[in-house]
C-alpha cells in the first residue's frame, strides 16, 4: 500500500467528534492567524532574501490563478522576518502574510517543500475569499441586534478551519500541488520552530489535536480532488454525460466556486456537440481538444439537440469569465462556440481577446491555440490565403491538421500507425474481474460516495496503484473503471513508464486517438491500447492508467 493510502487510511479511522476548540482564532481586528506565538519578534518586510520571496510569491501566484474570483480584488502578498504567526491574512486589509521562519520550516519538508507552502498560503486565501470575517463586519455595523449576542456565543472557528484546510487542499490540487498528508509533518515543524507545544495559550490547540483537524481534511480532500480527477478521466475517454455528473456533483457538495470546474463543464456540452455533427458540417478542428480522431456522428440527431448543449456550453463558459474576465481559455472557449454557430464577429472578437490574455501570461499554448481559431474564421469567411498564413504560423499539430484540411477536398486526418498493446491485468488486478469483486464486497474500497440515487463512486487501494470506479445500480454491469499508476515499479510496455517521455510514448505507440491538452498538464488517449497517459509540460509521463467501460 502506498504513503497516500497509509494517509487515507488513517484519516478514515481517526474521524472524531467535533473538538471543542478553534483551530485558528480571529483576532479584534479581523486578522486570522494560523499559531501565534506571543513571545516571538515581531518585525516588518526588511531583509527578506530576493530568492526565498521569489519562490513563495510564486506559489502564491498560482494558486491565485486556480482559484480565479476576479470579481473580488486580488490579495496584496508579503513575507515578514518576524517569528509570531508562520502565517496569517486580513481579509479586510487584502493582505495575506508568510513568515520567514514559517518558509524555512516548509523547506524542511524536501521534496513536499513547495506542497507545504501551498498549504499554509492556500489555507489563508480561502479565509479571504470565502469571506470567514463577515461576523466580525456584521458585529461591528449592527451592534444593537438581539442576534448579536447569540452570534458571539457562537464558536464557529472550527467549522472555518476545517473549510480552509479542506478548500485550501482542493484549491492547491487544482494549482498542480499534492498536500494530501503533507500537513501533519508541516505542524511538527512549525510547532517546533516556533516552541508553540510550550505556549500555555488556550486559545489554539495542541499538534495532537491540530493533527486530527488535518486528517478530517485530507478526508475530504481525498473524496473531492478524486473526484474531479476521475471526472477528467471520463472526458478524455469520450464519457461526457458521466464527466458532467461528476462535475456537477463537485459544485454541489463543495459550494466551491472555480472557474476551472465551471469551464470544464462547458467543454463537455461543446465536445459533446461535436461529436454530435456530422463531419460535413464542421470542416475543422477546433481548439477546444486536438481530435485526431474523424469526426463522424452515429446518432441521427436534431439541430435544437445540439443547438441545446451549445447554449448549455455558452453558459458555463460564461459563468468562468464571470469569475475571471481575463481568463484566456473560457474566452476562447466562448469563440469557439460562437465559431461552430457560424457567428463570425463575435468568434473574431472573443478569439482576440483570449489572445492578448493568453500574450500577457506567456500562455505559448493558448496563443498558438487562438491563432489557429482566428485561421478558422478567415476560411469559414474565404479568407484563405489568410486562414493558410494563420495555420502555418500557429505552428502546431493543430495547424497542421487545419491547413490540410483546407487544401484537401476529401479531408485529411492524422495517420496514427498504432502499435496496439492491450494490458488487463497490471499489480495482480484484472479489470475484468474488478466489476464482480466491487459488486461482491464494496466495503474493500476507500472511498465509497453515492452521488445519486443510481450513481456511485468507489477507489480501491492496490500495492502500486489506485482503481477509480464509476457504478449504476439501476443498470446491471454499466461500469466504468480507472487505474491509475503513479508509480515507476510499474511499466505499461516494454520502454513505457513514469519519467518516459512522450517521443518515446509515441514510438512505441504511434499518434494517440485523442489529446486534451492543459497549461502545465496533457492527457493522452490511446482506444486501442485502452490506455491514457498523462504528460507534463516537458513531455514527461507523470501518470497513466488502463481503463474498461462497459455500457
Amino acid at each position: 500500500m502506498n504513503n497516500f493510502h497509509r494517509i487515507l487510511l488513517v484519516a478514515l479511522t481517526s474521524l472524531i467528534a467535533v473538538i471543542d476548540i478553534s483551530a485558528q482564532q480571529i483576532s479584534y481586528d479581523g486578522t486570522f492567524s494560523f499559531a501565534l506565538n506571543r513571545e516571538g519578534k515581531l518585525r516588518g518586510q526588511e531583509g527578506i532574501p530576493k530568492e526565498k520571496f521569489a519562490v513563495a510569491k510564486s506559489v502564491f501566484e498560482k494558486l491565485v490563478e486556480a482559484k480565479g474570483v476576479k470579481n473580488m480584488p486580488q490579495p496584496i502578498f508579503e513575507m515578514h522576518n518576524s517569528e509570531q504567526r508562520p502565517a496569517w491574512v486580513k481579509p479586510k486589509d487584502r493582505l495575506v502574510v508568510l513568515e520567514e521562519k514559517a518558509f524555512d520550516s516548509c523547506m524542511k519538508l524536501g521534496k513536499d517543500s513547495l506542497n507545504g507552502l501551498a498549504a499554509l498560503i492556500s489555507h489563508e486565501l480561502i479565509h479571504y475569499y470565502e469571506k470567514h470575517d463577515w461576523k466580525e463586519h456584521f458585529l461591528n455595523r449592527n451592534r444593537k441586534l438581539e442576534s448579536n449576542q447569540t452570534l458571539t456565543e457562537q464558536d464557529d472557528g472550527l467549522s472555518l478551519e476545517l473549510q480552509a484546510d479542506h478548500l485550501g487542499g482542493l484549491l492547491a490540487h487544482m494549482a498542480g500541488y499534492n498536500t494530501l498528508g503533507v500537513m501533519p509533518k508541516l505542524l511538527d515543524e512549525l510547532y517546533q520552530a516556533y516552541n508553540l507545544e510550550h505556549q500555555a495559550d488556550t486559545n489554539y490547540p495542541s499538534v495532537d489535536e491540530r493533527r486530527i483537524i488535518a486528517q478530517n481534511s485530507d478526508v475530504l480532500l481525498t473524496k473531492h480532488s478524486r473526484i474531479f480527477d476521475m471526472a477528467n478521466y471520463l472526458t478524455v475517454a469520450g464519457e461526457y454525460e458521466q464527466a458532467r455528473m461528476y462535475l456537477e456533483f463537485l459544485l454541489d457538495d463543495t459550494k466551491f466556486q472555480s472557474r476551472e470546474i465551471y469551464n470544464n463543464l462547458g467543454v463537455l456540452s461543446t465536445l459533446e456537440a461535436i461529436d454530435l455533427m456530422p463531419a460535413s458540417q464542421l470542416k475543422f478542428h477546433f481548439p477546444i481538444e486536438i481530435e485526431l480522431d474523424t469526426r463522424l456522428s452515429t446518432r441521427a440527431v436534431s439541430s435544437e439537440e445540439v443547438q441545446e448543449l451549445l447554449d448549455a456550453a455558452m453558459d458555463n463558459f460564461k459563468t468562468a469569465n464571470i469569475l475571471d474576465e481575463s481568463f484566456g481559455k473560457a474566452l476562447l472557449n466562448i469563440a469557439n462556440v460562437h465559431a461552430i454557430k457560424g457567428e463570425w464577429m463575435d468568434a473574431e472578437y472573443f478569439t482576440l481577446k483570449a489572445q492578448r490574455s493568453f500574450e500577457k501570461f506567456n500562455n505559448t499554448k493558448g496563443v498558438s491555440d487562438a491563432t489557429v481559431l482566428l485561421g478558422i474564421i478567415a476560411a469559414s469567411t474565404d479568407d484563405v490565403n489568410k486562414a493558410k498564413v494563420l495555420f502555418k504560423k500557429a505552428n502546431t499539430n493543430l495547424g497542421e491538421i487545419n491547413l490540410c484540411q483546407l487544401d484537401s477536398e476529401s479531408g485529411c486526418e492524422y495517420q496514427k500507425n498504432q502499435k496496439r498493446q492491450y494490458r488487463k491485468v497490471i499489480d495482480n488486478t484484472d479489470l475484468d474481474k474488478m466489476y464482480a469483486r466491487i459488486m461482491q464486497d464494496k466495503e474493500q474500497a476507500m472511498l465509497n460516495i453515492e452521488l445519486d440515487n443510481e450513481n456511485s463512486f468507489h477507489t480501491i487501494a492496490k500495492e502500486n496503484s489506485e482503481v477509480l470506479v464509476s457504478l449504476n445500480s439501476r443498470i446491471m454491469g454499466q461500469y466504468t473503471l480507472f487505474q491509475i499508476i503513479t508509480d515507476d515499479v510499474l511499466q505499461f510496455g516494454k520502454d513505457i513508464k513514469i519519467g518516459s517521455s512522450r517521443l518515446q510514448l509515441e514510438e512505441s505507440l504511434g499518434q494517440p486517438d485523442k489529446l486534451i491538452a492543459g497549461v502545465d498538464k496533457s492527457l493522452l488517449l490511446y482506444h486501442g491500447s485502452n490506455a491514457i497517459f498523462t504528460i507534463n509540460k516537458t513531455g514527461e509521463i507523470i501518470e497513466w492508467s488502463i481503463y474498461k467501460i462497459s455500457r
